[in-house]
């Protein structure tokens, strides 16, 4: 078995038990109260990977991502969780060729609210982020870094029930044998909230 077939086995053996308890968490934690939350942002990563001749950037931890989870108020709607799947990919696309980086992303928060005003914090795990780029004239290059846990950092607001907006800073490193990149990010986001 060739390495790169071994390394996707285990990513993909490492994301199942992950995506189970994600299905799984709401009916521990009560169907009555726990709700699905939905989430697109988009984040500006902090390491320059990339720069096009047009002034196209693709950043580490940068690009669009969409999520997917569960949230779950613990104190009369004032505290609670959410723990959200979510998809992070970005592009450049030039004359002579492009890249992309993306990652799979699993998000838990403790959030605080007050009024209107949302903060959160809590871990954020990246599981085996992939950077490729094709350029002509130059080898394909392929990299896959080690799964990476990060810290993230939000702030959202409410201007009326079910629609959150808000902003968010994570740090967070890719690693490999050879390669590490400063991935965190600010971002902003859009979401049902709670």
């Amino acid at each position: 078995m060739r390495d790169n077939d071994k390394t996707e086995q285990e990513g993909q053996m490492m994301h199942k038990p992950l995506i189970l308890v994600l299905l799984l968490l709401p009916g521990v934690l009560g169907t009555a109260s726990a709700e699905l939350y939905l989430e697109a942002a988009l984040e500006s990563g902090s390491e320059q990977l990339v720069t096009t001749y047009e002034g196209d950037n693709l950043t580490g931890g940068g690009g669009v991502k969409l999520g997917i989870g569960i949230q779950q108020p613990l104190t009369s709607d004032s505290t609670g969780f959410r723990v959200a799947m979510g998809y992070l990919s970005d592009t450049v696309v030039a004359g002579n060729g492009r890249a992309a980086i993306d990652a799979v992303t699993l998000d838990a928060q403790l959030i605080v609210a007050s009024g209107r005003h949302r903060l959160g914090v809590g871990p954020s795990v990246h599981f085996s982020p992939r950077y490729s780029d094709r350029v002509a004239g130059y080898p394909a290059l392929d990299l896959e870094f080690d799964t990476a846990l990060g810290l993230v950092f939000s702030y959202g607001y409410q201007p009326f029930p079910g629609f959150e907006i808000g902003a968010r800073i994570s740090q967070i490193d890719y690693s490999n044998n050879s390669t590490v990149i400063d991935a965190g990010s600010v971002g902003v986001y859009l979401s049902n909230g709670f």
